[in-house]
């Protein structure tokens, strides 16, 4: 078993990668618009083999299709939960596109400024003041139209929340992830060697606590000595009590959950990917 130590360094490991997919799940942000022009290339020479292009949006598409697949199979939904998600994925890809033209009006005109600065940049020049000023206007335009989205997009949080059960949103905000780190703890703690116990129980109350959770030293304290002490018939009795006590320690914050959930649903590909499993569910 690892140490806490250890844990955290391979949570952080799990974390990464899955923060990198789950970006590309949920998909370009409104910023991700204002694209640079691309560099020129050069055409081959003549008589050349003509090497063809990647099919780059279909590539981004399957490889988003694929990540959402894995999590939708993880969830398991019955039919009739596919029948009620499928009109609420299409009301969220309504919401987004509007959105996105709100963004797009604004990437408009902010490109060139970009171009601008970049090109600066490039000769070692600072950027004057009134095109920083122009810049600083147009990110905070974008950063409303933003908020403006999130909070549209919450009022379908309740539905969401409604439709699947604890286990199903678990997968998606991490929860189910959290509960099983927070066993691995508990039973790293009652499989140690008494010799070293207490100072390592000890050390890991004080560096893992987190009182804005409740989870003061003194109580994570409390939690080891329980699971350490008690026989194997008791801690079956009291596992999972404990488990949901310090599984916050490795949870996301309700604000990061209820952005996946809706990270999720909201996917631009999701509609299709709903449509596509109710259908091979049904046959």
């Amino acid at each position: 078993m690892l140490s806490p130590l250890a844990q955290s360094r391979r949570l952080v490991g799990r974390l990464v990668p899955l923060g990198l997919a789950l970006v590309a799940v949920v998909g370009i942000s409104c910023r991700s618009q204002l694209k640079c022009v691309p560099p020129t290339t050069a055409a081959p020479p003549e008589g050349a083999p003509r090497v063809l292009a990647p099919a780059h949006g279909a590539v981004h598409d399957l490889m988003a299709d694929i990540r959402l697949l894995e999590i939708l199979n993880r969830l398991a939904l019955t039919h009739q939960q596919l029948d009620r998600l499928i009109p609420l994925a299409s009301r969220l890809q309504d919401l987004q596109a509007r959105y996105d033209q709100r963004n797009a009006a604004v990437a408009e005109p902010m490109h060139p400024l970009l171009v601008e600065k970049r090109n600066l940049l490039i000769e070692g020049k600072s950027s004057p003041p009134q095109l920083e000023r122009d810049i600083g206007t147009l990110e905070g335009k974008l950063a409303a139209i933003d908020e403006e989205l999130a909070a549209a997009q919450e009022s379908h949080l309740a539905e969401i929340n409604s439709l699947l059960t604890e286990s199903q949103l678990g997968v998606l905000t991490g929860a189910a992830e959290a509960r099983r780190q927070a066993a691995e703890l508990l039973t790293w703690f009652r499989e140690m060697p008494e010799s070293e116990y207490e100072d390592e129980a000890e050390a890991t109350a004080e560096a893992f606590a987190q009182p804005e959770l409740g989870l003061g030293p003194g109580t994570l304290n409390t939690c080891f000595n329980t699971a350490r002490y008690l026989s194997a018939e008791q801690y079956q009795t009291v596992a999972d009590d404990l488990i949901d006590q310090i599984a916050p320690l490795y949870g996301a914050t309700p604000e990061a959950a209820n952005r996946a959930i809706l990270g999720t649903f909201a996917n631009s590909r999701m509609l299709t990917i709903l449509q596509d499993k109710a259908e091979a569910v049904s046959q």
